[in-house]
């Protein structure tokens, strides 16, 4: 009984992890139509690649992946061009071509093209106002806000004894960028909710904060957390530096203190003050050369 029940749970397993990597989270940047019961290309969308060697609008869609579209409803179609991102798909199309007969008069025809490892790089909520994004326990949200474009962490402030969870936001300066300077902004539970359900949506699994959506944290891997973004200062004594980066100290009134002479012999340390005497005296020529003074 025991062996059938690990077996089991082994396959249960196995398949949520097929099905967490293979989340429906991106297509190739088209907008699918039927007419007369045939799946066409209606448009491209912005920022799609599909390029000159790409589909294109008219395009009449007749096999995905070796399977024939002549039985599959739209809704069908457009699922089967949805996959895990940076997966690849491959179709068959007809496209209507222009020609002359005989008689120099201009005709159209469909001709069968087929197009392999077409890219599923276009996120499918690419253009939706709210936009998800998941790196383990970190989340980055992109949304508009106050006829703003936002790019947004979501960021643990301390309060006293409490941890809050905000969106630490900054503008878009154009579509690529976004300024250095930073908001918070905080919000209330049932935006932290629909995040939630958005993140579930795309990635097949909730947020850290699903079980307790309120900005006060109390959930307990979410408080873990928050307070590892939220380190206690040191205290008066406590190591400090690194003897990649210039030392090991310790901690003396809010500052790293090292003490760079401690291994240093009699002459060594006379040859360091004297050095460090000539860098500041050269330091001070310089502004006075300069006219900082």
């Amino acid at each position: 009984m025991k062996k059938i029940f690990i077996s089991l749970l082994i396959c249960s397993c196995t398949a949520l992890l097929v099905y967490a990597n293979d989340i429906p989270n991106a297509g190739v940047g088209i907008v699918l139509q039927d007419v007369n019961n045939q799946i066409s290309v209606q448009r491209l969308l912005p920022h799609s690649n599909m390029g000159l060697n790409g589909l294109r609008p008219g395009d009449i869609i007749t096999e995905i992946d070796g399977v024939s579209t002549e039985n599959l409803s739209l809704k069908d179609v457009q699922a089967k061009f949805r996959g895990k991102k940076d997966s690849y798909i491959n179709v068959k199309i007809l496209r209507e071509e222009e020609y002359e007969n005989f008689w120099g008069k201009k005709m159209t025809r469909l001709i069968p093209i087929e197009i392999s490892n077409i890219p599923r790089s276009y996120e499918i909520d690419r253009d939706l106002p709210i936009r998800v994004f998941k790196n383990g326990d970190e989340y980055n949200i992109k949304m508009n806000y106050q006829n703003k474009n936002l790019s947004c962490n979501v960021v643990y402030r301390k309060e006293k004894s409490q941890y809050l969870r905000v969106l630490s936001c900054s503008e878009a300066i154009n579509e690529y960028n976004y300024s250095d300077f930073r908001t918070d902004i905080k919000i209330p539970v049932e935006t932290w909710i629909n995040f939630d359900k958005l993140i579930f949506k795309k990635y097949n699994e909730y947020s850290l904060w699903h079980n307790s959506p309120s900005p006060i944290i109390t959930g307990g891997k979410e408080l873990q957390f928050a307070k590892l973004a939220n380190p206690a200062p040191p205290k008066n004594g406590d190591p400090c530096g690194s003897p990649t980066t210039g030392g090991v100290g310790v901690w003396k009134n809010g500052s790293c203190y090292i003490d760079m002479t401690k291994d240093m012999t009699e002459q060594e340390k006379e040859d360091y003050f004297r050095y460090k005497d000539f860098e500041e005296d050269y330091e001070n020529y310089l502004k006075f050369r300069n006219g900082v003074y």
